[in-house]
């Protein structure tokens, strides 16, 4: 359930890009609303529901059962979904980190320093117990393996909600400076 409300935060960022700067705004921006369309089609298990394994594993470009084209499909939208990363990265990284070094913590600094912090934390503790036997720790308690997939769920939730404030205070300052 709680899955389905952040594929819905994601749509309503892209939305709201749509709404309060039409196709213009998605024309120049389109990585961020390529970015955000990933992240919900990868909330949704896109990456794992048409085929036997996840286009994100490894073996799904060796193994036999994926066809030819299947693997050709699936590169060129892991590519373009790259390319949409390192355009973000490119464009709006070095910007990002004069503000936050700069102490410049405004709406939008703090609410991309979260959604990013979350995304790596929330990502962190999925499937805590599997990923502690790793390092020799063989088992935890169902209490606290539930508590860490609740965690991990309230703080995937909680991401597209800061990408949204995050749009809505750009528009907003947009509008404050005409």
């Amino acid at each position: 359930m709680i899955e389905n409300l952040t594929v819905v935060g994601y749509l309503l960022c892209v939305f709201t890009m749509l709404l309060k700067g039409g196709a213009a705004y998605l024309k120049k921006y389109w990585y961020f609303a390529t970015v955000l369309l990933a992240f919900a089609a990868r909330e949704l298990d896109f990456d794992k529901r048409f085929t036997n394994f996840g286009v994100l594993k490894s073996k799904f470009l060796v193994h036999p059962d994926v066809s030819w084209w299947g693997k050709v499909i699936a590169m060129a939208i892991v590519l373009f979904i790259l390319l949409a990363l390192i355009t973000i990265v490119r464009r709006h990284g070095r910007t990002f980190l004069a503000e936050v070094f700069a102490f410049d913590w405004s709406v939008k600094t703090w609410s991309i320093g979260f959604a990013g912090g979350f995304l790596v934390l929330s990502k962190s503790i999925d499937g805590l117990g599997r990923k502690l036997s790793d390092w020799g720790i063989s088992q935890i308690s169902d209490q606290a393996d539930l508590i860490a997939s609740m965690a991990e769920e309230s703080m995937e939730f909680t991401v597209p909600f800061f990408f949204l404030l995050t749009i809505l205070y750009y528009f907003n300052c947009q509008k404050g400076s005409r």
